[in-house]
C-alpha cells in the first residue's frame, strides 16, 4: 500500500536529531577557529554554552522520541527482530537514563 503512517516521524525526526547533533559536536570543538575566521556557525552565533544546551536537547530528545515511538507502536522487547541488547522495559530506562547523564557530564567540560 502507498501509505505513509504518521507514526514514522517519530523515529525519522530521532535520527535527524542525531544527524544535527553530530554535526553541532563538530561546530563547537571548532568554535575558537571558527570565530577567528570569521564564520558564521550556529555555535558561532548562539556561544558554546547555548551550543551545548542546544546538543543535550539534540541527544536527549532523541531519545524521548524513540521511547514515544516504542510506546505509540505498541513495541514489545521480546521481538525476535529486537537486536539492541535490551532485556526489559527496565533496562531501556536504565540505559537512556545512563545515557543522559554521560551527556550531561560531557557537556560540563
Amino acid at each position: 500500500s502507498k501509505q505513509l503512517d504518521a507514526i514514522l516521524i517519530l523515529p525519522a525526526t530521532a535520527i535527524g536529531f542525531l544527524s544535527v547533533a553530530v554535526l553541532n559536536l563538530n561546530n563547537m570543538r571548532d568554535e575558537a577557529s571558527d570565530r577567528k575566521s570569521g564564520k558564521n556557525t550556529l555555535v558561532v552565533k548562539m556561544g558554546i554554552e547555548n551550543a551545548k544546551k542546544y546538543h543535550y536537547f539534540l541527544v536527549v530528545g532523541a531519545m524521548v522520541l524513540v521511547l514515544i515511538f516504542a510506546i505509540l507502536s505498541d513495541f514489545h522487547f521480546d521481538h525476535q527482530n529486537y537486536q539492541l541488547g535490551f532485556a526489559s522495559t527496565d533496562h531501556l530506562i536504565l540505559d537512556c537514563y545512563l545515557a543522559i547523564k554521560l551527556v550531561h557530564l560531557l557537556l560540563q567540560r
